[in-house]
């Protein structure tokens, strides 16, 4: 594997690969800034083959698969390439809208026993005009306190790691969360004996948010600690005048659907199936 070190290789690589194999099936659509964090952190590798474009992320605790590709084209690369990873496991995200997107190649992986399904996310949004503020009550029960300005990334990454699938969604890292604190999009809550309840993540962009790794500790859930935080969350997208709010959520995750649906949030058609890939 071949280290990236610019986006502009990337790039280079990629308008390689379309010029040879015309227009690809990829599952790659990492924006602009995550593409180039990757790259500054010397975490994006590449090999090629006739048929494919192989690109591996290390997410520290796993390795996150993207390719290119077109139709009909043989695995046996990807088998080779994958028996060569022995340190981590790895894990692929294919993004898609109902009836539109890769779903062949995917489908392929999987008949030919290269990987098989993990999980499939389906992306829900909200528009912020159709929230009747007058119900929203960021009410914590007795005992429990809200910060803004919380960045203890030791306790947040613990309880992350206690109540999410990390394979599932790469979690902010330490300067990350501070960033979110210090914009005022990290909301955590604490008991009275000041240990982490829950935590939840507003990531902005222009006029749309993206709600994020809400967790709850186990001890202290059932407490409305969570109904809490989204509304928090809805009071900042009327603070900062946002149209909509979105998230992915797990389809067998059954309580996170209904809390979801409860505050009118809609399927918006767009899926996420996240493979598991086999070693060799």
């Amino acid at each position: 594997m071949i280290k990236i070190k610019s986006p502009e290789e990337y790039n280079a690589l990629v308008k390689a690969f379309r010029a040879r194999k015309g227009k690809p099936l990829t599952n790659c659509f990492l924006m602009p800034d995550e593409l180039a964090a990757v790259i500054n952190e010397g975490k994006l590798f590449s090999e090629e083959s006739e048929d494919w474009l192989l690109l591996l992320c290390d997410r520290e605790d796993y390795y996150c698969f993207y390719y290119y590709t077109s139709e009909n084209t043989d695995t046996a690369d990807v088998k080779a390439f994958l028996k060569n990873i022995k340190d981590k496991e790895v894990f692929s995200d294919v993004v898609f809208r109902q009836g539109r997107g890769d779903t062949l190649t995917p489908s392929r992986l999987i008949s030919d026993g290269v990987a098989e399904k993990y999980k499939t996310y389906q992306r829900m949004q909200l528009n912020v005009k159709d929230i009747d503020f007058s119900a929203v009550k960021v009410n914590f029960p007795k005992g429990y306190i809200m910060s803004t300005d919380c960045c203890d990334c030791e306790k947040i990454s613990a309880l992350w790691k206690e109540a999410l699938d990390e394979k599932s969604t790469p979690l902010p890292k330490e300067e990350e969360l501070k960033k979110l604190s210090a914009e005022g999009h990290l909301f955590t809550v604490f008991d009275g004996a000041g240990d982490l309840a829950a935590v939840i993540v507003l990531s902005v962009s222009g006029r749309q948010a993206l709600i994020q790794h809400l967790a709850v500790s186990q001890k202290h859930r059932r407490k409305g600690l969570a109904a809490a935080l989204m509304n928090r969350c809805f009071l900042s997208a009327k603070e900062e005048e946002l149209v909509a709010l979105r998230l992915w959520v797990d389809r067998e995750n059954l309580s996170a659907v209904a809390l979801y649906d409860r505050f009118d949030f809609q399927k918006d058609g767009m899926l996420c199936e996240q493979l598991y890939m086999k070693g060799f």
